[in-house]
């Protein structure tokens, strides 16, 4: 299991730049060959080649999981599969996110009428600060950022919307039957992000 970390915050979408180095995997080229075209070409249309080469890294890191079947899905899909494998992406990359989705949202969508109230994640994060002693050393201001950040990423995918302040309807999301029968068999975290049971 990967360690604890705060660095999640500083994670986007990054629904283009995953595109961006899925064609280019596509293609064949290796993670040199498409770290050098990302840069020669400016694919992330950004200033400092640092800044680049730090996307870059935390995308191979998002994506290390995808098969060739994930690829297409991603590249040739929906936007419903290209979100769905964005939420899956975050969630295999890092850890509490992973954690507040089988603890907290699974839960409440079976338990709780569907509704996710944004004091469970505060009382999610301070039983973490009582188990864990790394959590429990991050600031308040710390802890407040990663709120915001795994919620404006289940969100953005479409897991959860807003239906009042600070309650949530959870819903599971949507892809090909296609490609939810292949995540049943070889991806099974992708599969409970569909049916969430």
């Amino acid at each position: 299991m990967k360690n604890y970390s705060a660095g999640f915050t500083s994670a986007g979408l990054f629904k283009q730049e995953i595109r961006e180095v899925l064609r280019l995997r596509k293609k064949g080229l290796s993670r040199k060959e498409i770290e050098q075209a990302v840069l020669d070409h400016n694919l992330f249309q950004m200033r400092s080649e640092a800044g680049i080469r730090d996307k870059l890294q935390k995308v191979f890191q998002r994506i290390n999981s995808f098969d060739e079947t994930l690829l297409e899905s991603y590249i040739e899909g929906t936007r419903f599969e290209e979100n769905a494998l964005i939420l899956y992406s975050y969630l295999h990359s890092y850890r509490l996110p992973y954690e507040f989705f089988r603890e907290i949202v699974l839960y409440d969508y079976l338990h709780h009428q569907g509704l996710l109230r944004k004091v469970e994640l505060d009382l999610f994060f301070e039983r973490k600060e009582s188990e864990v002693e790394e959590i429990a050393r991050w600031s308040p201001r710390t802890k407040q950022r990663l709120i915001s950040s795994m919620l404006m990423f289940f969100r953005e995918c479409g897991l959860l919307t807003k239906v009042e302040k600070e309650v949530y309807r959870i819903t599971p999301l949507h892809i090909n039957q296609q490609l939810k029968e292949y995540a049943h068999v070889h991806f099974p975290l992708l599969a409970l992000l569909t049916t969430l049971r």
